[in-house]
């Protein structure tokens, strides 16, 4: 690279010419150069965030998603990974020149004109390019000098990967963009773990520890385990729905639904309820569910509690007992709803939990207070969102005769 601008600063604007070796590529049809930076350099090439993100080609920027890759990246310093930033920028700011003498793939000399950077927009990976921006400014809250230095230096100490695309019109732009991202919309999941301006989202968000180094307090450990994360260690994407060869017991989606049965008694959030109710209240009937309600209602789910039950241990147990489905404690939140909404429903919790206690969860023959599906079908039975429910009613109606009885 030829001499530039000071390197004291991270974001530096470049006013001279650029050379770079570069690997000149076809994909789709169109041109792009592969780049292996420095961090230095890296800092000096890709556009900062979110002054020059395409906001007209591409979905928006979420702060909370990048502070989340930065703090990732701050808890395991040497062993983050990512893929390329991809840049868009029009084909007059560049030339390329070929080495000679090589065959098949194009290796040769990327010069970028000094207008270059400030033509430059981010395609793709504007979440990855801020959390590097928020460990070098140092903007990230509670964090120690020794945590941002140990960050910087893998930083530092790794190439980063650059994509980028020779790209003229923003109609072009777009149609990259899509093109880019068709198999990875933002999935029900990651939106729970991605937008906290919902009470029960910002709640999940809390309980799970997504949120490193803020809301301590508030994470469910034996819980966060056991919960799809938003991404795994190499950040990349996970599935985010619970199959019955999982080892999590529960995605976003499932904790945010059970929170609102138990909470709310809803299935959808309305204005009224983003009003009314506040993370902090959610947070509070979350301990009391997870940590105190469930475990009395089913021993499975205090072995998970106790780590007498971890999550690679859940798809064999799942051949044999619905009690490890993502619909079972959605039921059993509702029936707390229930119970909790009547005039004496506090005093007969013990009668609540003795009956869910007494349920045959056995896939073979489950209990007929189930609203099930394909029971009489060799295939295994499932249960419906929309039948938690009527589920739930049928099973405290079952204890509160049993009660009644004695």
């Amino acid at each position: 690279m030829t001499d530039t601008a000071t390197t004291a600063t991270f974001d530096a604007t470049v006013r001279t010419e650029i050379r770079l070796p570069a690997l000149r590529l076809r994909r789709g049809g169109r041109t792009l150069y592969q780049l292996a930076l420095k961090a230095d350099h890296f800092g000096q090439i890709a556009p900062t965030v979110p002054a020059r993100i395409i906001q007209s080609a591409q979905r928006g920027f979420t702060e909370t998603h990048a502070r989340k890759i930065a703090q990732f990246m701050l808890k395991f310093p040497d062993t983050w990974a990512f893929g390329p930033v991809s840049l868009a920028l029009e084909s007059k700011y560049m030339t390329f020149e070929p080495f000679d003498g090589l065959r098949g793939q194009e290796y040769g000399t990327l010069t970028l004109a000094p207008a270059a950077t400030e033509a430059m927009r981010i395609l793709d990976g504007q979440h990855r390019r801020a959390a590097l921006q928020y460990i070098r400014q140092r903007e990230l809250g509670r964090v120690s000098d020794s945590a941002y230095e140990a960050a910087q230096r893998g930083i530092d100490n790794s190439d980063l990967s650059v994509d980028l695309y020779e790209i003229d019109e923003l109609s072009d732009v777009r149609r990259v963009f899509n093109w880019m991202n068709t198999t990875k919309n933002v999935t029900a999941s990651e939106r729970v773990l991605l937008d906290d301006t919902d009470p029960f989202n910002a709640a999940v968000q809390r309980i799970t520890g997504s949120l490193a180094h803020r809301f301590e307090g508030d994470k469910i450990a034996w819980l966060s385990k056991l919960t799809i994360p938003l991404m795994d260690n190499e950040f990349r994407r996970v599935p985010s729905r619970v199959n019955a060869n999982s080892s999590f017991w529960l995605s976003a989606t499932n904790v945010r639904s059970i929170l609102m049965a138990r909470t709310a008694a809803r299935q959808r959030v309305t204005k009224a309820d983003r009003k009314r109710i506040t993370p902090a209240q959610v947070v509070a009937d979350a301990k009391k569910l997870f940590n105190d309600e469930l475990p009395q209602l089913r021993k499975e789910w205090a072995m998970l509690k106790t780590g007498g039950v971890d999550g690679l241990q859940l798809p064999t147990y799942r051949d044999t007992t619905m009690a490890f489905d993502v619909m079972m404690p959605l039921a059993a939140a509702w029936s707390l709803n229930l119970l909790h909404n009547l005039p004496d429903g506090a005093d007969h919790f013990d009668d609540l939990a003795a009956h869910w206690r007494g349920l045959d969860l056995s896939v073979d023959n489950p209990s007929l207070l189930l609203v099930l599906d394909e029971r009489d079908t060799p295939q295994r039975v499932s249960m419906r969102a929309h039948h938690t429910k009527q589920s739930a009613q049928n099973i405290l109606d079952a204890a509160q005769s049993a009660a009644q009885a004695v």
